[in-house]
């Protein structure tokens, strides 16, 4: 065999070797690429595979582990963490997960600012993973301040957040800038009777799946005192195009001054919009100038009590034809809207 065979023979195994070898690096790095894409994935959309970090689900009426109505009274700030670890110096503790096995822990310790007092901490390893029915999770909790979410809470999965933080009238400040809505359908009375916020921003909210916003910020409260301190409301980016029910969403908010984001809603599909504005005192003028009401069949008391309303400006998708409007100006400043200058 000659020289110069011998070294093509050689080249020639020196290419296929390199070449299988390029091969064989992108495919292992394609298959570490798709196991992390996947598991980034389940981590990032509610755990699926870490099941036990899911917190169980509550009715109005649970009256069990912190929720009882000794805790809704005395619990006065609560924290999520990244650990089921229950400290020696915990009251008491339970096991909230939803699969029932100690994935999520909550606990009570008794707070150094108040006496007879409680805080509450519930965790889970890595965070707590949100159940899709996180209906009534705070509701009551009539003496919590602060809720801290330290990004220890994900969202991802939840389907309705129904009456969530519903009659927390002493919490003082809530930062929900982290939540993913974008599968919730239902907000209805989700920060109800919240009438000790002074300013609320939801500008981060994707609420393109949700069909009712019903008394969503109404200051209705069960002590009989409607009250309420929120003065800024940040709706900016909401997407309403699918909900169908309104009714009641800001009643109540005496010193609203501020609705950020109402001049673009979508009505398109609301058909009930009773007292919606109802008892906005503080409200001077309204830009209601995107709002189409060729659905709407209810607008009963719609700015029933805006003492200090003078401008209400709608565009050419504003009608009352449709609709039912017994109450409509009772006890406002105004008692027509302006059209045609948006």
């Amino acid at each position: 065999m000659t020289k110069h065979l011998k070294r093509k023979r050689y080249n020639n195994r020196k290419k296929f070797f390199i070449v299988f070898s390029v091969i064989f690096l992108l495919f292992v790095m394609s298959t570490m690429y798709a196991a992390f894409q996947t598991n980034l994935n389940l981590n990032a959309k509610g755990n699926i595979v870490e099941k036990n970090r899911v917190i169980k689900s509550w009715l109005s009426s649970s009256n069990e582990d912190f929720h009882t109505d000794f805790y809704r009274e005395n619990v006065i700030s609560i924290t999520f963490l990244d650990t089921n670890k229950v400290p020696d110096n915990a009251v008491e503790s339970w096991d909230v997960s939803e699969t029932q096995d100690g994935g999520v822990y909550a606990y009570v310790i008794q707070s150094i600012s108040e006496t007879g007092k409680y805080d509450l901490f519930i965790g889970a390893n890595r965070g707590v993973v949100a159940n899709k029915n996180s209906s009534y999770l705070f509701q009551k909790f009539k003496n919590v301040i602060s809720i801290e979410f330290n990004n220890n809470f994900d969202t991802s999965n939840v389907t309705t957040m129904y009456a969530m933080f519903n009659q927390c009238s002493s919490l003082k400040y809530l930062n929900v800038s982290s939540f993913d809505t974008s599968n919730v359908n239902n907000m209805s009375i989700m920060f109800m009777g919240c009438n000790s916020l002074t300013e609320l921003d939801l500008s981060s909210f994707n609420t393109s799946n949700v069909v009712s916003m019903s008394a969503m910020f109404s200051g209705w409260s069960d002590s009989g005192n409607h009250e309420t301190k929120l003065k800024i409301l940040n709706l900016t980016g909401f997407n309403t195009g699918k909900v169908t029910t309104m009714h009641d969403m800001f009643v109540y908010n005496n010193n609203l001054i501020t609705i950020k984001g109402i001049e673009s809603f979508d009505t398109s599909s609301v058909t009930i919009m009773d007292n919606m504005f109802a008892s906005c005192a503080g409200l001077v003028e309204l830009n209601l100038c995107s709002f189409d009401t060729k659905k709407v069949t209810h607008m009963a008391g719609i700015f029933k009590n805006m003492k200090n309303i003078s401008k209400i400006f709608v565009g050419p998708n504003w009608t009352t034809g449709n609709a039912a409007t017994n109450n409509m100006w009772d006890g406002s400043k105004i008692s027509t809207v302006t059209a045609g200058q948006c």
